[in-house]
Formats: structure tokens, sequence, C-alpha cells
């Protein structure tokens, strides 16, 4: 009823808003400052009369010299412009690798409101005539007043893998061995699929993405108050790629990759778009083994107890999914799209994991030993459904977004323990420990939202909306004791446990902007009201935690000159604790750690400011970043110590921290077939002294690095180097040491470009490591060192094929459907 109630109430406002005044007679009627002109046409190069893609547009001023407005052309070389104001006119393109052309100077006013230029040509520049054919590739890298956006069609490193891999080579994003991502070195990141949230895990979902089916990746550190303010170092926002051309097209792509063990992935893709419909399907299946090694050493030493161990385990991985994806945009009139899709993901995965323990006593003479086996199948399934209605009004600022989805994820599993001991001389010291363990998890999310951006009156802008957000989630664990000699079943009370959580979040946000000279302005708010239950129904405890929240953002930009800004911008964002936090159960199921949840937890908040330096060259583009975050009620895992030799984690609200960076990227193009990215990012948090933090790291301190080079060295042939090193850094109980990688790869297109092969290699020389040490002043003291299978060789292939429209019928219908439908905002 919650669900209904909810997406009746904003389709109502939505059929308000769409059918109801228009709205900017709210605000007065449109006057001169309505006009719409447009300006269409096509970029060729001279004396091949081949498109020219990716070339720069501009609208120039011819009273001033202003830029007005501008925009890149698409594969086939055709540009579109609109919003263009009445008067005098002419337009300047160009191209890196091309001499820049100009037109002459033309007229737009109610009389004539359109110029269409049926063949703009441009010559190739006298240095970049060579005799070697090559191919142009679009930039990496893109900044936008509140994002960056990067182009991952040209990482071929990540090519036959999965979308992990690609988010692995993105600026400032981390993805660590157990598939945890972070940004600019926090783990606390919002991870969205076209804009939308999903049951899935982050990993789990991305996984089965293949890599080569993304678009483009949005990472926004700062977000307006018009984004969900979840995820404490900002947004990853992962576009994937749509086919824009009319017919019936589509493209297959396999690969197989070998590590340790083999890896195959495989997708195809179908796509059938005319003036009216677009239709689209895709399956992909991804068979991967992952296997890793582990080895530790841990010493114990309390006043009455000293003792140590080391550990070896082996760990070995499968995982068989199988993803479907499909939809429909239908294109109602140029003003109105609707919009159904959804996908469906079924799979099926297994663990087998050996551990060794061998402890001493304090003179350091063997005591006992302990061999820990487990195996583990599992299966899921998910499923997501996708609709929504996009409206444009007659004034092209005006636009309305509804979008409702509901996802349904399951993961269920057993496991089996078998745990020896044994004598110094290896012989058995007691019977056997046998466990057996089911997991049944649920997780549902319904969310609905309503966004609309309105043109106040000339030159300012508003976005407004509501959203709604309903998730629940249901955790089963069963665990049983087995007798080694009768095989009779006992429930372990101490680890079975059945785990309920809901969560309803209520919101509204508005933000105003303009321009006003060389100044860009934009604030807003948003409101928040959050309602959770947590309930254990095994010892039936009941926990409720409401609470109210406002989120202010504000970005201040200035032009400093043509290519050259600063932008100042602010938000608050709120982490809340995830189930594995908030569950009080005890789980005793590994003997020397025990693990537990906090249901008091409260959410983290956190205040960013971040001050961005822009510069934009022909070949050369900067973006310098400082930032700052203090955070609230920090949550961190929590360790406290037994005499024993038991260590308990849990999670506290320890205080507040500070955290703070700095950030520079740069994209170097120095010809047109080659592309350079560099990153460094150094960044340092601070804990304030409080009771909890006494005994830890207050401060940590560390850097990351990244290099990329893309080389287009013959026809159709592109060779890419990139490396990653991230420094040593301390966390509050421990460090965890420095690692680097380097990947190579070499792509080559064949058949008319219809066919694509590339070879990948992946931490060519083998170097990833996760090790950690805690800190020496802790009663137990650990080291721990775990490699996997980072070293891959990858073959992928990639074929395009199909029929797609020529000519007059084709521009026709891309004039009729133009811009209809775009990936809904966040």
């Amino acid at each position: 009823m919650k669900i209904f109630n909810s997406c009746l109430f904003i389709a109502l406002l939505s059929i308000l808003f769409a059918f109801g005044p228009h709205p900017n007679s709210l605000f007065g009627q449109r006057g001169p400052s309505s006009f719409n002109g447009e300006i269409s046409g096509r970029v060729l190069e001279a004396g091949t009369e081949e498109a020219v893609p990716f070339a720069t547009v501009s609208v120039i001023s011819s009273e001033s010299g202003e830029l007005i407005r501008g925009t890149v052309t698409e594969n086939n070389g055709a540009f579109f412009l609109e919003r263009i104001p009445q008067g005098e006119f002419f337009l300047r393109v160009n191209f890196i690798g091309f001499q820049t052309f100009e037109t002459e100077e033309f007229t737009l006013n109610r009389e004539n409101p359109t110029r269409f230029f049926s063949r703009i040509t441009l010559r190739v520049s006298a240095e970049q005539l060579q005799e070697v054919v090559i191919s142009e590739q679009r930039s990496s890298f893109e900044t936008r007043l509140d994002r960056r956006i990067f182009n991952v069609e040209n990482d071929i490193v990540s090519e036959g893998g999965s979308a992990l891999e690609v988010l692995g080579n993105v600026p400032s994003v981390e993805v660590d061995i157990d598939d945890n991502i972070s940004l600019r070195g926090d783990g606390n990141v919002t991870i969205l699929i076209d804009g939308r949230p999903s049951t899935f895990s982050s990993a789990e979902v991305l996984r089965q993405i293949p890599g080569n089916s993304i678009e483009r990746i949005e990472v926004i550190t700062n977000p307006s108050a018009r984004f969900d303010p979840e995820g404490m170092s900002g947004i990853i926002n992962i576009i994937l790629k749509k086919d824009r051309q009319f017919g019936v097209n589509g493209n297959l792509n396999l690969s197989y990759g070998r590590g340790r063990a083999d890896q195959y992935s495989g997708s195809l893709g179908l796509n059938m778009r005319n003036s009216n419909v677009n239709i689209f399907g895709n399956y992909s299946y991804n068979n991967r083994d992952r296997i890793s090694r582990g080895t530790g050493t841990s010493r114990v030493a309390f006043p009455d107890t000293t003792y140590s161990f080391t550990q070896i385990d082996h760990n070995i991985r499968n995982n068989t999914s199988h993803l479907f994806r499909g939809g429909v945009d239908y294109f109602v009139n140029n003003r109105n799209t609707l919009y159904l899709s959804g996908n469906y993901r079924v799979n099926d995965n297994s663990n087998e994991s050996d551990l060794e323990l061998e402890y001493f006593d304090k003179l350091g003479n063997p005591a006992f030993e302990s061999i820990r086996r487990t195996a583990g199948i599992g299966n899921g399934y998910g499923f997501e459904v996708n609709t929504g209605w996009q409206k444009r009004f007659l004034n092209p600022n005006n636009r309305m977004d509804f979008d409702v989805i509901f996802s349904r994820d399951t993961d269920d599993r057993g496991t089996d323990y078998v745990q020896d001991f044994f004598d110094p001389v290896g012989q058995e010291a007691e019977p056997s420990f046998i466990q057996t363990q089911s997991r049944d998890n649920l997780n549902q999310l319904f969310s609905a939202r309503l966004d609309a951006d309105l043109e106040l009156w000339s030159g300012w802008m508003a976005e407004t909306g509501l959203r709604v957000d309903l998730n629940s989630i249901d955790n089963k664990l069963n665990s049983f004791d087995i007798d080694p000699l009768t095989g009779e079943q006992v429930n372990d009370v101490n680890i079975s446990n059945h785990f309920l959580y809901d969560q309803e979040v209520y919101a509204a946000y508005f933000t105003v902007g303009t321009e006003w000279g060389n100044w860009q302005y934009k604030v807003g708010l948003r409101a928040e009201q959050t309602f959770t239950q947590s309930e254990l129904k095994t010892t039936d405890e009941l926990f409720n935690n409401n609470y109210f929240s406002l989120f202010p953002s504000f970005f201040l930009g200035y032009n400093l000159s043509e290519g050259e800004d600063l932008i100042l911008s602010y938000s608050r964002r709120i982490n809340r604790p995830g189930t594995w936090q908030l569950n009080p159960f005890r789980d005793l199921s590994d003997p020397n750690n025990f693990r537990t949840g906090n249901p008091f937890l409260r959410p983290e908040y956190t205040d960013v400011f971040e001050l961005s330096y822009i510069r934009i060259w022909d070949q050369l583009t900067l973006n310098n970043s400082i930032y700052y975050r203090q955070t609230n009620d920090l949550i961190r895992r929590y360790i406290d110590f037994d005499p024993a030799g038991i260590t308990m984690v849990t999670f506290e609200n320890i205080g507040r921290s500070h955290s703070y960076g700095v950030e520079a990227i740069a994209n170097y193009r120095p010809m047109r077939w080659w592309n350079i990215n560099a990153t460094a990012n150094f960044f340092a948090q601070k804990l304030d002294r409080s009771e909890l933090t006494e005994g830890l790291n207050r401060s940590s301190e560390g850097f990351t690095l990244q290099l990329s080079s893309n080389k287009t060295v013959w026809n159709g042939m592109s060779v890419q180097l990139s490396s990653r090193y991230r420094s040593g850094f301390i966390v509050p109980q421990g460090e965890i040491k420095a690692f680097f990688n380097v990947d190579l790869a070499v792509r080559k297109n064949f058949l008319d470009n219809n066919l694509t092969v590339s070879l990948n290699a992946r931490d060519v020389f083998n170097t990833l490591r996760f090790r950690f040490n805690t800190v020496d002043d802790v009663p137990i003291v650990r080291s721990f060192e775990r490699s996997w299978d980072s070293r891959v060789v990858t073959l992928n292939a990639n074929w395009r094929f199909g029929r797609t429209l020529d000519g007059p019928q084709r521009r026709q219908q891309r004039r009729e459907a133009a811009d209809r439908f775009e990936t809904p905002d966040l």
C-alpha cells in the first residue's frame, strides 16, 4: 500500500505539472528571451568527404566576439544547436590536426529562426599531412560544472573484463581485492547505473556488466541538492551504451581470459530504431574462477596469557551469471517520450577454502595445529523494472521527468565447515568440529521521483522535485553443529538469526541558478525525512530510528578567461549505516574473531567543500581541486580485545573526522591519435580526540598516482599502457602497505571497422598485493598479506553488424527524433 500511495501521489503531480498551467505562466508571460534559434549541419574532411566526428562547433557573436553556444559533432559529422538568441553570428569549427574554419556571418530572427549548413569542410593542417592514415580518438576526459566525465570507449586494457575492471582505471577511483569501491580514498561512495539505484550490491551487479557495454562514467565529487545525498565521497554514475543508429543492428562480444584460472564471458545485443520507437535487448554471460592465497602472523600478549599463531589460507571462488536486459522507448511526439525497461539476472557461485592455523606457546614452541575446510554453493536471482515519462515544453529550457523503479534481489547459499585439531606430532587432539549453514537474503527497493527544470525568467533556471525510496531487507541465517559420530544436527543458537530492516526516505528539493557576466551561481536545499525499523526476530528485539535532515548546497563559478574557470562548491552528505553494521546478533562462526552490529548507530553527516581550477587549451586540459570534508558521528569498525585471544569486531560512532586532499587531473593530446591521462591525489584524515579514539592512530595520509597513454599507431590499431601506484597509509588500528600495477593492451580493427580484436594483460608484473599490519601497542598484534589472480591475459573480439538507414531517410528521422530521449538525471 505504501508503494501504491507513493507512486500515485507522484504520478498525479506529474500529470498536474504536465497538463496544468504552462510552467512559464507561473512567472509571467514569455518575452523576447523565449526565442529559440536552431543551427544544424555537417562537418566533412576536404578531399575525402569523410565525416569528422568530435569536431568543436562554436557559435560566435559578430558584434562582441563572445562565445554564445557550442557543441561537438556526432560520429557522422552532424551537429545541432538550439536555444540560440536573435542576432548576427558566425560559426567557428576546429579539430586537432585541421585548420580552423569560420563561416560567413548570418542572422537569426523570427523571420529566419533556423540555419542549415549542408557541408562544412575542414582541411588537414600542413604539419599533419603524413603518408600513414590515422584515426582520431575521442577525448577520454570532459569537465562539467558539477561533474567529470570519463569516456571509456578507448580504455582497451579493460576490454573483455567487467565493469569493475573499467572502474579500476578511472582516475581517483579504486577497486580493492574484495571488490570494494572507493573514491579519493573513501569507500563511502554511491554507485548508480544510468542514474538509478539498485537492490543489487554494487560489486555484484558490476561483475555481471560487460565493460564494453559502458559508454561513459560520471564522477560527481560534490553533488548539488538535486542529487541523492547518500555517499560521503560522492557519486559514480555508470552510463550504459544506447544505440542511436536508425535501422536494425547489433553486436556480439566474446572474450577469454587466463590468470591462475580460466575466465569466459560473452554478450549479444540487438537494437531496432526508427522515428517512433526504439527497441533493444541484450544478453551477457560470465564465468570466472578467482583464486587467492593469504598468509598471516599474530601475537597475543595479555598479562596472564601470551602465545602466537600463524595462518595460511587458500581460496577458490567461481561465479557463473546470466544477465538479460531489454526495453522500449516510444517517441509519442517531439516533446513526449515514454519508456519501459527491465533486467533479469541469475547467478550460481561456489567457494572452497582451506585455513591452516599453527599455535605456539610464549617460548615459541608448537602447541597444536588446526585445519579448517570450507565448501559452499549458492544461487540467486534478481530483477528490475523501470518505467517513466519525459516531457519537454514549448520553452526548450522547461522539462519534466517522471521515473519509477522496482527491484528485487535474492541470494541463497549453503556452506559446510569441517575443522580438525592436531597435537605437535600430528596426532588428532580432539574430535572434528563440523558445521553447516544456510543463508536466505531478500532485498526489495521501490523508488519514484518527479524532476522538473524551469526557466523562471530570462537567465534564471530552477530545478525542483520529489522522491520516495522504500527499501526492505530480510536476512536469515541458520547454523547447525553436526555430531561427527552420529551425524545429528543441533541448531547453534550462537550463530542462527533472523534480521529484518525497513527504511523509508521521503525527499523534496529546490535549486536555482543563473549567470551574471563572468559569474555562475547555483544554490539549493534538499529536505529528507527518514523512517527506519530494525527487528532481530531471533530475540524479539525492535529498534526504531527516525530523523529529519536538511542538505544545503551551493556552486559559485568564475570565468577567468576563455577556457579558464574557478569553481567553489559546498554540499552536505549523509551515510546511513548498512544492515551488516546494524544487526546486533553476535556472530561466533570464527573462534578467534567475533562480529556483531550496533543497532544504535547514528548516520554520518559530512560537510564537503571543494575549490577547482579548470584550464582548457587546444591539446591540454587541467582540472585541479582542493577538497575538505568534515564528518560528524563517524562510523568505523571498532575492535575490542579479550584476554583469551579473541577479537570482538563491531561498529561505533567514534566521533568527528577531518579529511582533506589535493587532486590534479591532466588530459594531454599531443596528436589527434594520442591521448594521455595523468592523475595525482593526495589525501589525509584526522580524528578528533574522544574516548573511543584513545590508543588509535588519529591521523593518516596517503597518495595515489595514475598514468594512461593511448596511441593509434596504424590504421585501426591502438596501444594502451596504464599504471597505478598507491602509497602505504595509516588506518585507525594499523597500516595498509603500498602497492602498484602496470597494464598493457593492443587493439586492431578489421572488416571495415566492423570487427575489433584486442589483447590485454592486467598487472603485467604481478605486483598487486594486499598487506596489513596492526599497530604494535595493542594486546593482539597481527600482520597479513593476500594475493589473488590479478595478472590476467584476455583476448576479446567484438563484431558489429546490421542495417542502418542512409541518406535523406535517416536525416529526416534524425531530425524528428533528435534528443527526444535522454538518460534520466540522477
